[in-house]
């Protein structure tokens, strides 16, 4: 484990030459590689003697650890190299502005949360159409969120929408529904706290997440809220399985190089083809096969249990299976370029600071954890629809208020 460890020492090494407007992107990305490329790997070995599902992947690990980071590293030298297109100047107004796309945004996303929520027994052909767009629902909180400086009254507004939309992430079970939703709130109530405070609150709030995280692993089921049994028998092994279940991705990406890269086998741009062809609704489309790659990898494992496993593959198993080494290249150096494509979009349609904080969250919850962790293309392609971009046209359609609030008070976020 020593090669993943130096690679990523390199790469912690260089973001303190990138640009400021990626620092938070670069604080989680870095956390999120050395979380599934280093500590779980690390973990798996130690605690497991590298064994999942009953098959021995001692000499696996290492090696599926070490493309992690040699992955990570590439999109780190991308975004330093690329984020020098930066505007030096950022055209950040400081006016009370709202969108007009923001009711809208707001309504689509509750009214399929509440239709997730009362269709969870039945689960329809529109089961799964309501279940993406309820995602609409984090970039209309965090904008609103970030008017609430201008407009104290939205303050309210906004955390009982944060309440609901936690509470409906409970009830589903997915966890990343709540990172990228917790991360740029955070980002924004920070902004103007004194560096001491900042610290100590960033400090509190990190073993905290990892806590919930660990504990949603241990008693959630699954669009049905949580299953406190497993409280009842849990222990130090549990606690720590808890943590580290979702760095089973290692054994995906394993899997990946031994049925693909291994065998110089390559599927092409199917990944791309199967982003668009996920976005048919399968209930006017029921024909539509996607992604058979993954029971490829699943059935890797080696086992029978390894459908029902839950095991994925990180970033660049998806890269890695398009074009071998050349694609994963290929890929993370692509994947660079549209992560400061869109810090550029995001500080080029801001008018205000807090919604600056608010995108730059954003995408630093969607591409330094979600991304990372969820190799699987057009999964990874629907957050980007759901949640990036929607945040972008928020921004982008932000209109100037022709009344006037009472004057910018930056500490009321931290009020």
């Amino acid at each position: 484990m020593l090669t993943p460890l130096l690679l990523f020492s390199l790469s912690a090494v260089l973001t303190l030459f990138g640009p400021k407007q990626m620092r938070s992107f670069f604080v989680i990305f870095q956390t999120t590689v050395f979380f599934y490329g280093v500590a779980g790997p690390y973990y798996w070995l130690t605690q497991h003697q590298g064994i999942f599902l009953g098959i021995d992947w001692w000499s696996s690990i290492p090696r599926a650890a070490t493309y992690i980071n040699i992955g990570g590293l590439i999109i780190i030298v991308g975004c330093i190299t690329f984020g020098r297109i930066f505007p030096k100047g950022r055209p950040i107004h400081q006016n009370n502005c709202t969108s007009p796309l923001l009711i809208p945004v707001l309504a689509t996303g509750s009214v399929a949360a509440l239709f997730v929520v009362a269709s969870a027994n039945s689960r329809g052909g529109l089961f799964l159409i309501a279940y993406q767009f309820s995602d609409l629902l984090i970039p209309a909180i965090v904008y609103l969120y970030a008017l609430s400086i201008f407009d104290p009254k939205k303050t309210s507004i906004a955390a009982t929408a944060s309440l609901a939309f936690l509470a409906y992430c409970v009830f589903v079970g997915f966890r990343y529904k709540i990172a990228l939703l917790v991360v740029p709130l955070i980002m924004i109530y920070l902004m103007n706290l004194p560096l001491r405070k900042r610290l100590a609150y960033s400090a509190i709030s990190v073993p905290l997440v990892l806590a919930g995280f660990s504990g949603m692993t241990i008693v959630r089921s699954k669009f049905s809220g949580l299953d406190l049994s497993g409280l009842n028998d849990i222990n130090l092994d549990t606690a720590l399985y808890g943590l580290f279940a979702e760095t089973n991705i290692i054994f995906g990406l394993g899997s990946v190089l031994d049925n693909f890269v291994d065998r110089d086998i390559t599927i092409g741009l199917t990944p791309i083809v199967d982003s668009f062809l996920e976005l048919l609704p399968r209930a006017l489309f029921p024909e539509r096969t996607t992604g058979e790659r993954i029971y490829v990898v699943l059935a890797g494992l080696g086992d029978e249990g390894g459908d029902s496993s839950g095991t994925t593959y990180p970033f660049v198993g998806e890269y890695l299976m398009m074009g071998g080494i050349p694609g994963m290249i290929t890929g993370c150096i692509l994947a660079s370029l549209l992560i400061t494509g869109l810090f550029r979009a995001m500080t080029k349609f801001s008018r205000t600071d807090a919604l600056l904080l608010g995108g730059q969250g954003i995408i630093a919850a969607t591409f330094g954890y979600y991304f990372v962790s969820r190799g699987y293309m057009p999964q990874f392609a629907k957050s980007l629809l759901f949640v990036v971009l929607p945040y972008v046209f928020l921004l982008k359609t932000s209109k100037k208020l022709i009344w006037h609030r009472p004057a910018y008070t930056p500490n009321r976020i931290g009020q």
